[in-house]
């Protein structure tokens, strides 16, 4: 059908220009309609048709923020307002002068209270049955939460998928040497799962840290990059946490979580007081940065007090794996924390410096709430 036109049209520059445009297609995938920006955010663009692109532009509310020669898939655009209503669409102009659209996405508001407090706290909750399966459907009536026995204001609620920048920490000490074929086919499957809009860091760490992958959702460089994973060395988990916190704390996308896999106990830094230094920094740059932190221990040499407390002080999950056959449930459990989570925002009971621990609590009976325990005012 589009041949013949084609051909049927073909007597002028202005109908060949016509039939070519019609041929191309430009398409957003990322961000979606109605999800939630803030900050650099990465759109990413998907076209059909062979002509060549001249030009790639990117317009915010009508606005071109984004202008460059040749055809561009990814674009980082920075929309400095955090979760702020936009309407995105993207342009592209053939080298026959051609302009071709892409859909309008309409992104959505939420964080509709700002004029009213200095901050909003923003809680991810995962929520489970007493089965241990995800509770869904729930809305902001089912949720309360409570700042030293105070109850806040949910000033917003969302239930939707929203973008995710995730670091994953992967123990490469010595002690897995004979455990990597299966700890990489773990990290793969898992990997593979994310959505497309997801973006993931990859961390080995033994005595040294080593971030092998850049934030990305390109599935090949994923594959490559931990089959690269060789297992040597001693284990160097606080020095990783801390880079890793810093590194995922500089994106503003939306969640943001760390995963972490170890089979045993930071071997680098001996001294305990020190190590308990380092864990308390930790979990307190994970609050205050709105970080979830999901632990994975495998074996009986791990610190478990240790991977449970920052996981459940920073809203992740602790999943103990007895062995090496139990790794790939432990990160499909993983997953699906990651896939069903509800976000609050609430509205502080004081301005006064320090931590303020929370509490949310759920009407629906038999249910457990994972979320982080506090914030920190300075």
């Amino acid at each position: 059908m589009m041949v013949s036109s084609c051909r049927w049209l073909r007597g002028s520059m202005i109908a060949f220009a016509f039939c070519t445009a019609w041929a191309q297609t430009l398409t957003i995938v990322d961000p979606i309609r109605n999800a939630l920006v803030s900050g650099p955010y990465e759109v990413v663009l998907e076209k059909e048709g062979d002509e060549e692109v001249f030009l790639t532009e990117i317009l915010v509310d009508g606005a071109v923020r984004f202008s460059e020669s040749g055809w561009h898939e990814l674009v980082t655009i920075n929309f400095d307002e955090a979760f702020k209503r936009v309407e995105v669409q993207a342009q592209i102009k053939l080298v026959s002068g051609v302009v071709v659209r892409s859909n309008l996405v309409i992104t959505k508001e939420l964080a509709v209270y700002f004029e009213e407090t200095t901050r909003l706290v923003l809680l991810s909750a995962i929520v489970r049955s007493r089965f241990n399966r995800p509770v869904e459907k729930l809305s902001k009536d089912d949720f309360r939460v409570f700042e030293s026995n105070q109850p806040l204001e949910i000033a917003t609620f969302d239930h939707e998928e929203v973008p995710l920048d995730l670091v994953l920490m992967m123990d490469t000490s010595s002690s897995l040497r004979g455990a990597m074929d299966t700890l990489r086919g773990a990290t793969t499957s898992f990997l593979e799962q994310l959505h497309e809009r997801d973006r993931v860091a990859l961390v080995s760490f033994s005595s040294k840290v080593d971030f092998v992958m850049d934030f990305t959702n390109d599935r090949k460089t994923m594959r490559k990059s931990i089959q690269a994973f060789e297992a040597y060395g001693e284990t160097a988990l606080f020095d990783t946490l801390l880079k890793s916190l810093e590194k995922v704390g500089q994106r503003d996308r939306g969640r943001r979580a760390i995963v972490l896999f170890t089979d045993g106990r930071d071997s680098v830094h001996e001294e305990p007081n020190k190590k308990a230094r380092l864990f308390r920094k930790a979990i307190s740059r994970a609050q205050n940065n709105e970080i979830l932190i999901f632990t994975i221990g495998l074996g009986k040499r791990i610190n478990e007090d240790a991977l449970q407390a920052m996981a459940e002080e920073t809203g992740g999950r602790y999943y103990h794996a007895d062995g090496l056959g139990d790794l790939a449930d432990r990160f499909d459990q993983v997953l699906s924390d990651l896939r069903n989570q509800y976000l609050l925002g609430v509205v502080p009971a004081t301005s006064r410096r320090g931590f303020h621990p929370l509490e949310i609590k759920v009407k629906k009976m038999g249910t457990r709430v994972f979320a982080r325990k506090g914030y920190t005012l300075d």
